[in-house]
């Protein structure tokens, strides 16, 4: 029987004090033809050491270090994990979360059983830092994977497929440059631009840490930089959706952006308010109605100062 290696590829930043528990959830996989690749971003902490335990106990765990001449950043890492696997497949993952033993083995069999698959996924769950029980599970069901994924009917997380290298080669890896949104970013272009063979699991194959100061969602502790690469990556998103001529989806996803432009006068980022009020009004000049109701729904917006999102919910449907 085929036992094809898998590369599980782990960018990390000082995270000595996690790093652990994720690489021990590797060591228990039942799949056991992997391996490990672990890139350091730069850490200043004590992760050197922690890795160097692993790799001297088992020679399936390698560490390297992002050469100096690519951008600092997970994306780097990620991509430069990827040159160096061996894998005929690729599973990149986070150094603070968790895989379940029999992740890689449930992946493999679906592969195995349909060649012609390019990717394989499964739902995640989320558990906080200090609690052992399951928050909440991500919804992977879809028949329209760009999307669902776009309009967050479903979530992927970086740490759930399972790649088909051959598929990857032919497709963009991780921007370099993005600083925020990139996962967004590469699943976009891969489900837009590519007639992806996938195969949903409807099962949880990983758990995801949820930190306290995570900044998932919390526009307050995000600097100016960051917030326009998130800004970039969405108005890519926007392009690529207007390109479509599909009505329903582009207000779907414009939505969206108007509620990302009341947190960002809530959390007093007028510049940024502003520069996605003038992005969401370009793209939709090719429409009257839609330039029209989109400039009243922003003035609105800015009048209320992120206050009242629920006075402009029916005007907004």
């Amino acid at each position: 029987m085929h036992n094809p290696l898998v590369s599980i590829i782990i960018p990390t930043y000082n995270r000595a004090h996690l790093i652990g528990e994720t690489l021990d959830s590797i060591l228990s996989q039942t799949y056991t033809n992997w391996e490990c690749i672990i890139v350091d971003d730069g850490s200043v902490d004590n992760s050197a050491e922690v890795i160097g335990n692993y790799v001297r106990k088992d020679k399936r765990f390698q560490f390297h270090h992002r050469p100096k001449d690519r951008l600092r950043g997970g994306n780097a890492a990620r991509n430069y994990g990827f040159e160096l696997s061996k894998g005929e497949y690729i599973n990149w993952f986070d150094s603070d979360d968790i895989m379940l033993s029999n992740k890689l083995q449930k992946n493999i069999d679906a592969f195995l059983k349909n060649p012609k698959l390019e990717m394989c996924f499964s739902k995640a769950g989320f558990f906080q830092e200090d609690k052992n029980s399951i928050l909440h599970f991500t919804k992977v069901k879809t028949n329209d994977i760009f999307r669902d994924y776009v309009l967050k009917n479903i979530a992927i997380t970086c740490l759930t497929p399972l790649w088909k290298k051959d598929f990857l080669y032919k497709t963009k890896l991780f921007n370099e440059e993005t600083i925020r949104g990139q996962d967004f970013e590469f699943y976009c272009d891969v489900f837009y631009d590519n007639n992806l063979v996938y195969k949903v699991l409807d099962c949880s194959l990983v758990a995801v840490r949820v930190h306290q100061n995570s900044i998932t969602g919390n526009f307050n502790n995000l600097d100016y930089a960051k917030i326009l690469s998130y800004i970039n990556v969405t108005t890519q998103i926007l392009i690529k959706i207007s390109q479509l001529n599909d009505s329903v989806f582009y207000r779907q996803y414009v939505k969206i952006l108007y509620n990302h432009i009341f947190k960002y006068i809530s959390a007093k980022q007028y510049a940024v308010a502003l520069k996605q009020s003038k992005l969401i009004l370009k793209y939709s000049k090719s429409n009257f109605f839609y330039f029209l109701k989109n400039y009243l729904i922003i003035s609105l917006i800015i009048v209320l100062k992120g206050k009242g999102y629920h006075k402009l919910k029916k005007f907004i449907e």
